[in-house]
């Protein structure tokens, strides 16, 4: 799935770009920051790519590969809408193709997903 996010006046709304059907929408009391806005459109655009774990997509794809800050990334993480379960899955059926069990899981780990969350992915693609 692919999403694109818009703010106007105080409001956040992720829209799926292959269908159009509006996902989540958020209202703020606060403004975001034009850093804190552009973490969240570069969050969005980074798991449709990288399928990985919050903390993953916080400190490796925001801060080290597109040199946001801390807080803005773990701003903008928190306030996605995400299915951190199905990214796994995703992660998994992308992955799993000439992996061991063992290798997959690993990976996995590496890319911030949780014990929980890798047992369902390798159940879902038949481990």
């Amino acid at each position: 799935m692919y999403y694109a996010v818009f703010y106007v006046c105080g409001r956040v709304t992720v829209v799926c770009t292959v269908c159009e059907a509006e996902i989540k929408s958020r209202e703020y009391t606060t403004e975001l920051t034009l850093s804190q806005k552009n973490a969240v459109i570069c969050a969005y655009d980074e798991i449709s790519f990288w399928h990985c774990g919050p903390n993953f997509l916080i400190h490796d794809v925001l801060v080290d590969f597109n040199d946001f800050s801390v807080s803005d990334s773990k701003l903008a993480v928190e306030h996605m809408t995400v299915d951190w379960d199905e990214q796994a899955v995703l992660y998994a059926k992308e992955n799993c193709e000439g992996s061991s069990r063992s290798g997959l899981a690993e990976e996995m780990r590496y890319y911030g997903f949780n014990n929980a969350q890798i047992e369902k992915a390798l159940k879902e693609v038949g481990y």
